[in-house]
């Protein structure tokens, strides 16, 4: 970036921006962890199927159950 184009209130806009986009994806990945566990204490689903539905890996869901057993 050149000092002479250099915009002080865009590069806030540019930081709110990126940090909606980052507070949103947090929130989206919550969620589906919640939806995850929830889907673990029921008790009906498979892991592959809850991985499918709540779009975490099996990786993460199997870890989450790991959790709860614990």
């Amino acid at each position: 970036m050149l000092v002479a184009n250099y915009d002080p209130e865009m590069e806030k806009k540019v930081y709110a921006e990126e940090a909606a986009e980052k507070a949103a994806k947090k929130a989206i990945e919550k969620n589906a962890r919640e939806t995850a566990l929830r889907m673990l204490k029921r008790g009906r689903l498979s892991v592959e199927e809850i991985a499918e539905y709540s779009e975490l890996t099996i990786e993460e869901v199997t870890e989450l159950q790991k959790d709860l057993q614990s």
